[in-house]
This record gives structure tokens, sequence and C-alpha cells, in this order.
């Protein structure tokens, strides 16, 4: 017998009480997120093994204590047994927390505050500890005061070049203080203006002199494999100059292909470009500017891959990617992309990348949340046939034609998922026929099966 839920940010299996910390962190991460729910008696494909009868009360009685004195702020769990026919399962429910970070009292700031990505626990790094600081007091990033920075880092002009776009009629003497602050490009301090991080980089003369990290990188690669680079630049200025550089520099390297209908010459790009548009705006949108690194856009024969900085702002499920679910992250920057009719509507970003790439007849884009990055790989291939099956299963049949046959430690190093994962599917797909295995043990590759291989030609 199955539970009905499978594991993801909110949800995690234990086939039994672990003798690590392990249950602590995936509380102190649940508390750190979104609260979630740790079942304890089910096995990894989420298959009901229960807990000994007699160990049951002993448990609840000190897990719950367990979690709450060895936790700081302390963690709120309730802990009950549910009965699945004959077995016993223990569940462990952690609420949302609004003290973040917290974490493994033993462990401090440094070593004991936990995350959830997706359906791991890790843990935080100093980045992403900051970030739930700043969310525990409803702070947005880019709305904090850069104290090192006088009012004189902005370019008025730029600043009235977007009031006039939003069809404010303003003139130079009129950009009062009410209006800096009232758009948080600055924020009063000491009684008087100081610049915030998010109009600088938005407005500011020169971004570069005080985030010199936080930019835009596009580099063209002869070969995925190789990495010999072919071209590159780095995008600088304000973040509307970052965007505009790194459009050119990409759209520059899409081949476009025409046909005459009707008279007329018809245009078409490889790739779809709305969905291209779409991911470097959200990743310069929604990117976290707490890390000083770059935004990196490569360039390949068969793929573009954009890397951006920080995890998704919110959980979002790999299967829940079209569902228009949308957390702000910097609500400056989203706030002025958005009036300058830069960015679509909330949630419709997903949407757009992949329903385009349906249209072009391409495999679809995927998308991967690691540590402290999320990145989205856009296919420049023609579509293959995918299994009817899991997001897992479609992600390791978008390979082909990428590799002739692939190994487990491909599947891992590509698709991110974990090797219990990878292997359950490859496994799958080899059952179902989709795929042949050859050979055994470390020396396994797997291709397309026959079918598949005479079915693309």
């Amino acid at each position: 017998m199955k539970i009905d839920a499978r594991e993801s940010y909110q949800v995690e299996f234990k086939k039994e009480v672990p003798k690590s910390q392990q249950i602590l962190k995936t509380s102190v991460a649940f508390a750190n997120g979104h609260g979630g729910r740790i079942y304890i008696g089910v096995d990894d494909g989420g298959t009901i093994v229960g807990i000994e009868e007699n160990n049951a009360e002993s448990l609840l009685e000190y897990l719950e204590k367990s979690i709450y004195e060895s936790c700081t702020p302390p963690v709120f769990a309730t802990v009950s047994t549910r009965r699945y026919q004959e077995k016993l399962v223990l569940v462990i429910d952690v609420s949302r927390g609004n003290q973040s970070p917290y974490r493994i009292a033993s462990l401090g700031m440094d070593e004991g505050v936990f995350i959830r990505l997706g359906r791991n626990t890790v843990k935080a790094g100093v980045e992403a500890i900051q970030e739930l600081q700043w969310r525990s007091r409803g702070i947005s990033h880019d709305a904090i005061p850069e104290y090192h920075a006088e009012m004189d880092a902005f370019d008025t002009a730029k600043v009235l070049r977007f009031l006039r776009a939003r069809k404010m009629g303003y003139s130079e003497r009129e950009v009062t203080d009410d209006l800096w602050i009232s758009y948080k490009l600055a924020d009063r301090h000491l009684g008087k203006l100081i610049p915030t991080k998010g109009g600088i980089l938005l407005f500011g003369k020169n971004p570069s002199q005080y985030f010199p990290e936080q930019i835009v990188i596009c580099t063209q690669f002869a070969d995925s494999a190789e990495r010999e680079v072919i071209a590159t630049v780095d995008c600088q200025g304000d973040l509307f100059a970052q965007l505009e550089q790194a459009w050119d520099f990409v759209t520059k390297r899409i081949p476009t292909a025409f046909k005459i209908k009707n008279l007329r010459r018809e245009d078409k790009t490889e790739i779809p470009l709305e969905a291209l548009r779409e991911t470097i705006v959200n990743a310069v949108i929604h990117r976290s500017y707490a890390i000083p690194s770059p935004i990196k856009i490569a360039i390949f024969d068969e793929k573009i891959e954009v890397f951006s900085p920080g995890n998704f702002p919110g959980p979002i499920p790999e299967n829940e990617l079209e569902s228009g679910i949308t957390y702000i992250r910097n609500s400056v920057i989203s706030k002025c992309f958005r009036e300058l009719g830069l960015a679509e509507k909330l949630g419709t970003g997903f949407i757009t990348i992949f329903k385009k790439y349906r249209e072009f007849g391409l495999q679809l884009p995927t998308v991967i949340e690691g540590n402290n990055y999320v990145k989205v790989i856009m296919p420049r291939l023609p579509l293959l046939e995918q299994p009817a099956g899991s997001a897992e299963e479609q992600r390791i049949m978008a390979l082909f034609p990428r590799f002739k046959t692939i190994t487990t430690a491909i599947v891992l190093r590509e698709t991110h998922l974990a090797r219990a994962t990878a292997v359950r599917r490859l496994g799958k797909l080899v059952t179902e026929g989709h795929l042949e295995r050859i050979g055994e043990g470390a020396k396994t590759i797997y291709r397309l099966a026959d079918s598949s291989r005479s079915d693309k030609g």
C-alpha cells in the first residue's frame, strides 16, 4: 500500500527514525520555508512499511520534545500516528515560522540553518541566511539603503525617462523626496535621502562601482564538452542596459530561416524568441542580488542555458511550473520592470515559455533548482516523442539526441536527480520499452529502444 502523497518541498518520507540529526534538519528547513510534513514508516517510493507498535508512544513524546528543545528559535511540531490498515505511521507536522532563520542550536548559525530545495534538505549558505532574516522582517533586499552611496549616484535623466514612459510628465524639479521614497529608489536615513540597492541597479550612473559582480555574462561555446569559447561579453551598466546588451548578443547568434509564402517573406528563428526573452527577463528580475555573482547565459549548438544566482523566491514544484505560482523577491526592480511593460503579468513567465516551445515543436526546457541557483536549459533541437510518464522520465528522455547513449553518471550530472530516483526512472523506461540497457554494473549504458530510433529516422 502506498501513501497518498509524494516527496516534495513540503513532504519527506523516512522508513524509520534516523539515528542522525536528519529529523531536526528537515524540521528546521520546513520552519524556514512553508512548513511541511514528515512521514516515518514510509520508504522513498511512498510504500507504507510502518513502525513498531511498541515504539509509537515513546516516539510521540520524544520527537516533539526533542524538536522543540533542539532548535532555536523553538520549532513547534505536532507529532501524531496514523493507521493504514494494519500498519502504523508516525506523522510530524511542522508549521511555517515567522522568526527565521531557524537553526539547530548545537550547530549554531553558521552550520545549523537548513532550507528545503525541492525534496532535499540542504545547509543554508550565508546569502540564504541573510535572505531568511530579511524575509522574516518583511524586507525586500533591493529596498535596503546603500549607505556608501549618495544621491548623486543616480542618473536623474534615466529616472525622468522612466517617469515620462509612465505617462507622468514630471520635470526634474518635480522629482521630490516623496517620489523617490514611494518607488523605494531611496530611503530616508538620519534626515537625508540614501539610494537603495534597487534604485542604483535600475537608475545608477555606474552600478558596477557598487555591485561589480551583479552583471550578465554571455558566452558562445563551440562545443558542450570541450567548452571552447567563440565569443563572450560582460553586459554592464544599469539593469535595462544589461538586458539590452544580453538580448543583442544572444539573438545575433540564433539562426533565422525564411520561406516565401504568397509573395511575402516569413522569418522564423530556430527557438521561440518570446520564450527566450521571458527567461532572460525573469533571471534579471528574480535573481538574488544578495549573491555577488553574475547571471550567465551560455550558447551551445544544441541548447541555451540561463544560470541565475539564488533559488526560487518561494517553493515551485517541478510539476507545477505552469500553474502560475509567483513569488516576489525584488519588489523595487519588479515594480519598475512591470510599469515599463518589460515584464508580463504575474505568474505568466513559465506558462509563456512552455507554450511557445510546444508551438515550435521543440523539446521542452528543463528547469533545475540547485543549491543557490536556478538554471533553465532551452533546447535548440526538434521534439522527441516523450514517454507519458513522470517529469523525471521526460527529463531523462530529453537527453536524446544530445547524447547517443547515456549512463547513470550523465543522468545525474545533466538532470540533478537523486541517484535513487535516476536509477528507478531508468529502470522503468527500460521496462516500458523506451530505452535499452546494455552492459552491467558501472559500465551500463542506455540508448533509445529500436522502435524509438526507427520512429525518429
